[in-house]
């Protein structure tokens, strides 16, 4: 950091008036700041103040003087990280400590790691010694953990500090090579528990001997520890020992197995056909027939991710073990045989074969079958298998064969596909049959589009169009008027259902979270004594439970009951086509508001990812039409689509939806109306080779200022972020003013300043914190705070 720099020197009389005299919080700011700017007129002040009355004072001294790294302050530190009677306190001053690089530091560290105070019982309650001694457990790193060793192995071994044990082996497994007598020594401890967490420990141990010892715990007599080991080996990738861990599908213990196929499932995707090598033919049919439905699973899982056409022995093989699936692999199999190495003649006859033999009672397994005709030829004959699955009541597999349909229009019978399609469109999917002659000839010419009772818009006259509708008076919402549920299906049965349908995003979005979260409540599970293994099972139970809850609403809220016209409509926005845009085209105006607005949101899509389409600027009339006349939710879907076309003549129609009565469509104008400035005109000219009108960036600039009077946050902030995005160092000062008199943006504010070069910021926020007024003499430290955390980790802007 610039410490040396004129506008913070200035500050720091200031700074250092305020930590003495200041409000507590102002107090605390100050204290935090100085440490970061590490100004050698305030390493002694901060001295003073490790013994504040105030704790949270004493906090941010401690933290400030562990940014100046001076080793003349680390005896003052560990007298407060032993004696202090904030618990906060000591744990900041240890914190201080391990942040000195310094022999006299490490010694310190190592005494509070050792701390005697840490082995008094608890007959006075809580004592903060043992959070002292944790915490510089966790810090041992570097160096220090090099020097470390024999003390945290005498804490472990003769101390048995049972509570401990976690951070100890993850602290030596930060040691490098100086914990291998260590981990040696551990691995023949009498202990299940100690030897588990020695397994869980290696993971992350930086050592040639990692991966030997854990093969060692793989042949350990308790099966959590082998379960620990197989983690371990699949977290580090071990090819070597993939064989090994093939040997442990083959365990008595079931929890074993399952953790045997999750290390060869994770060791497979990272490194495909290299690690299959090692299996060979005979080791995969043995998979094939195993009694364990999840082995059999994992064969499929393995065969699908061979990359080499498979030999002709184990094609032929694999067709007479298809006739003979159970019930428990047909869906991984009919997942994986599309990404098989093999002809379409063998995909068609298995199909077929697992067509006649299998019903589709099952959703799961008839969204599989479904799925089979995105890798598999369309053929007429087809046409009764889809009608069968367009007729059930789980819309996931309608959608399934729609989605396989779309894929189809890419392929050898785009025709028929094309065809099928709009008889679904039309709701006539009775009449799945082959396309007449001249509707082949219209589809071959990809100009094939469904007949609607809607007038369609004329896409010649889009300005004369934006400009009628401009003149027209804004039509009033109503706030009674229904509208479409686009994303949920019927109400929820119970409080539970509707709880699982309002994490979906969430829950999908952290499946890995979720996996590590398990693993470590199974670990806490494992180490409860023995007299409370009927709470562990009841847990484990409300868990497994809690888990199909959960999967059973996410399917819900993925695919709500919808008709097949919807379902159409919404796979059309995965085709990058013209006759996919046309279509959509088509239903934007149309009178059923479900199928508007999954039109609206697929043509987003298709504009998002494919820009260049010519088609996508004869969609701009009905959408001009929707964002001003259709319900908020269309029209909010409506201005991000236009957002995404990036048409600059839309403009006018963006302005006036910032004026909407309902926020979402304001806040999405405001990112479409950014989408129209000078840079993206200039991509759209070359995109669709056209010469527009120059836009006015000053207007677009003009009317995002205006919008920062909104009424409400969500739309003063989207217009904020734009500004600073498009305008950089110029709005400073509007950051400033936004940031001190909107509390609402306060922190939004702060962010977009943090962004920009510090020193000025540093000089205009210099005279508010001398100002007499509290509040803004308060926010104008806070910006300071995020500039100088942003300096540190610029990873955060």
């Amino acid at each position: 950091m610039n410490v040396s720099s004129l506008p913070r020197k200035a500050l720091i009389p200031e700074l250092l008036n305020l930590l003495k005299e200041g409000l507590p919080e102002e107090r605390v700011d100050c204290a935090r700041l100085l440490g970061r700017w590490k100004h050698h007129d305030a390493k002694e002040a901060l001295q003073e103040y490790l013994g504040d009355p105030e704790e949270e004072v004493c906090v941010a001294a401690a933290e400030a003087m562990g940014s100046f790294a001076d080793p003349s302050v680390i005896e003052l530190l560990g007298q407060m990280a032993r004696e202090h009677p904030d618990g906060e306190a000591r744990i900041a001053a240890v914190r201080a400590v391990a942040r000195i690089d310094a022999p006299e530091a490490h010694a310190e560290l190592l005494t509070l790691i050792n701390l005697a105070e840490a082995n008094e019982g608890m007959e006075e309650g809580w004592n903060d010694a043992w959070d002292v001694q944790r915490e510089a457990i966790s810090l041992v790193d570097g160096s220090l953990a090099q020097k470390a060793v024999p003390t945290l192995m005498d804490l472990l071994i003769e101390q048995e500090a049972d509570d401990l044990e976690p951070e100890i082996l993850e602290a030596l497994a930060r040691s490098g090579s100086a914990a291998e007598n260590a981990f040696w020594q551990l691995l023949l401890h009498p202990l299940p528990r100690l030897r588990r967490r020695t397994a869980r420990a290696i993971k992350k141990w930086q050592s040639k001997s990692a991966p030997v010892i854990l093969f060692r715990l793989l042949q350990d007599q308790h099966p959590q520890v082998r379960i620990e080991a197989l983690s371990s080996l699949a977290f580090r990738t071990e090819t070597a020992y993939f064989r090994d861990i093939l040997l442990c599908l083959e365990d008595r213990d079931t929890g074993v197995r399952s953790a045997a196929i999750s290390a060869i499932q994770t060791i497979t995707d990272k490194l495909g056909k290299h690690a299959l090598d090692e299996i060979g033919s005979d080791r995969l049919k043995k998979l094939f027939t195993d009694d364990d439905p999840r082995i059999r699973c994992l064969g499929w899982h393995l065969l699908a991710r061979q990359d080499e056409a498979i030999e002709e022995d184990m094609v032929l093989w694999l067709e007479q073990h298809v006739e003979d699936l159970h019930s428990d692999e047909i869906v991984t199999a009919l997942d994986a045989i599309p990404q098989l190495a093999v002809s379409s003649q063998w995909h068609r006859r298995v199909f077929e074969m697992l067509w006649l033999r299998w019903g589709r009672e099952s959703a799961e397994l008839a969204t599989a079958m479904a799925r089979q005709w995105q890798c598999l030829p369309l053929e007429e004959t087809d046409g009764d298998k889809f009608l069968e699955l367009l007729t059930a009541e789980q819309a996931c597999v309608r959608l399934a064969a729609i989605n396989s349909l779309v894929q189809c229009t890419t392929g050898q019978q785009k025709a028929l596909a094309v065809h099928w399609l709009g008889d679904i469109l039309h709701g006539e999917p009775d009449f799945l049959s082959q396309p007449s002659n001249s509707k082949t000839e219209q589809a071959d010419n990809d100009r094939l589009i469904p007949l609607r009772d809607e007038d369609a818009t004329s896409a010649d006259d889009e300005s004369s169009l934006i400009q009628h509708i401009m003149d027209r008076e804004y039509p009033e919402h109503d706030d009674g008027y229904s509208e479409p549920l686009m994303h949920a299906s019927e109400a929820p049965r119970s409080t539970l259902d509707a709880v699982a349908r309002a994490n979906i995003d969430e829950n999908l979005a952290t499946a890995i979270q979720e996996n590590d979260q398990d693993r470590e409540l199974e670990n806490m599970l494992t180490d409860l004594p023995g007299e409370m293994s009927a709470f562990s099972q009841v847990v484990r139970e409300h868990v497994e439970a809690g888990d199909r809850l959960c999967l059973t609403g996410r399917k819900k809220a993925d695919f709500p009951d919808a008709s097949n016209a919807v379902l159409v409509v919404r796979a059309l926005g995965g085709s990058d086509s013209d006759f996919a845009v046309r279509w959509l085209r088509e239903h934007l105006l149309t009178s059923d508001i479900g199928v508007q607005a999954e039109a609206v949101s697929s043509l987003g899509r298709i504009a998002r990812r494919r820009p260049d389409l010519g088609e996508l600027s004869s969609c701009l009339g009905p959408l001009a039409t929707l964002l001003t006349a259709a319900p908020p939710a269309v029209r909010a879907a409506s201005a991000h689509t236009l957002g995404a076309l990036g048409h600059p003549t839309a403009l006018p129609l963006l302005f006036a939806a910032l004026e909407d009565a309902h926020a979402p469509v304001r806040v999405a104008a405001i990112s479409a109306v950014a989408s129209s400035l000078f840079t993206q005109q200039a991509e759209f000219e070359q995109r669709h080779d056209v010469v527009l009108e120059s836009l006015e960036s000053q207007q677009v600039f003009d009317r995002l200022h205006q919008a920062l009077k909104d009424p409400e946050p969500e739309v003063r902030a989207a217009a904020l972020r734009i500004l600073a995005e498009k305008r950089g160092e110029s709005i400073r000062q509007l950051l400033i003013d936004t940031a001190l008199n909107d509390p609402d943006l306060t922190e939004s504010a702060s962010r977009l300043l943090a962004r920009m070069e510090p020193e000025t910021t540093v000089e205009k926020l210099a005279p508010i914190v001398k100002e007499p007024n509290r509040v803004r003499r308060s926010v104008a430290l806070r910006l300071l705070l995020e500039i100088t955390q942003r300096e540190s980790h610029p990873e955060a802007i």
